[in-house]
């Protein structure tokens, strides 16, 4: 499958995973089906970073649409005023795994990297990031892993000693940990090739898709 192939299948994913966080009334499997967005997003971020043309203004890109979206999403699912420090939007979480690949990349020094990994772990866990660290250090990890197989059991591995905490008793969030893990499957189907060009749809989708949502959600609701 491409790369344009995969991403839309993580769009309707994360689309369904939304409607199931608004909606009251939806099945629980639509969130256990958004489980597969992140891990797709995660491994194409590490893509667009070893791709990109211009990394800086790729983390442009990514900053903004970052920013942008946390209005939309702090109004409707978090049902108050913007906040951002506190339930960030996911965009946050494939910025700064982006943003700790790019200085890693501008130094080979060991103990500056070890740093610059400490910062994001502290500065990650003060800002409150979706996914948290897991997510950040997923997505380094697919930069740096190149083979399927590796990727794969790499996925499995982060999102198991996350799934440990609620192992027993079992509980829906046992069910999200464990699609996690199974996660990586999409990306093994990627054959290397963009497919066609997505353009800035998943910049312009990702904020619309959360204000269509919350816009209907409103009118059910009232």
């Amino acid at each position: 499958m491409s790369a344009f192939a995969i991403k839309m299948f993580a769009l309707v994913c994360m689309t369904i995973d939304h409607m199931g966080a608004m909606f009251p009334d939806a099945p629980i499997w639509f969130r256990v089906v958004g489980r597969f967005s992140f891990t797709v997003f995660a491994f194409f971020i590490a893509e667009g970073c070893r791709r990109t043309s211009s990394f800086e203004k790729y983390l442009v890109r990514l900053g903004v649409l970052a920013v942008v979206s946390e209005i939309p999403y702090d109004l409707f699912f978090e049902g108050g005023g913007v906040n951002y420090f506190l339930d960030m939007n996911v965009v946050f979480t494939l910025f700064t795994g982006a943003l700790l690949i790019y200085f890693l990349t501008k130094t080979d020094d060991l103990y500056l990297r070890l740093v610059l990994a400490i910062c994001v772990v502290v500065i990650g866990g003060i800002l409150g990031l979706d996914y948290g660290l897991y997510g950040v250090f997923l997505i380094v990890g697919f930069y740096y892993i190149r083979k399927k197989w590796q990727t794969a059991l790499f996925t499995i591995l982060m999102f198991a000693a996350k799934m440990g905490r609620y192992a027993y008793p079992v509980n829906i969030y046992t069910f999200y940990c464990f699609f996690s893990c199974i996660s990586f499957i999409p990306i093994l189907l990627y054959n290397g090739e963009k497919g066609k060009n997505m353009g800035g749809l998943f910049y312009i989708f990702y904020p619309l898709h959360i204000i269509l949502l919350g816009v209907c959600n409103c009118f059910l609701t009232a």
